[in-house]
């Protein structure tokens, strides 16, 4: 079973690490492209692969991490109280 993650900030990165700590493989994604996570994935090892978002929405298991909505020029999503 392959494990694509799509989105690389606080959410995905923090996914990406626990997978990572149970040596269980996943990829991982953002919008700049693999290049930009570089140190990330040197952080989390080797079970970590940084690939395109394409690659990643192949996976068996897709969690998609990112702010929904959000565009840009977009109003910043509220904060719920």
């Amino acid at each position: 079973m392959s494990i694509g993650i799509i989105g690389s900030g606080a959410l995905g990165s923090n996914v990406a690490r626990a997978l990572a700590k149970s040596g269980q493989a996943a990829m991982i994604s953002n919008s700049r492209g693999p290049a930009s996570m570089t140190q990330l994935v040197e952080e989390l090892g080797p079970s970590i692969k940084a690939v395109t978002v394409q690659e990643a929405a192949r996976a068996d298991v897709v969690l998609v991490a990112v702010l929904g909505g959000h565009r840009q020029g977009a109003e910043r999503p509220t904060r719920l109280e």
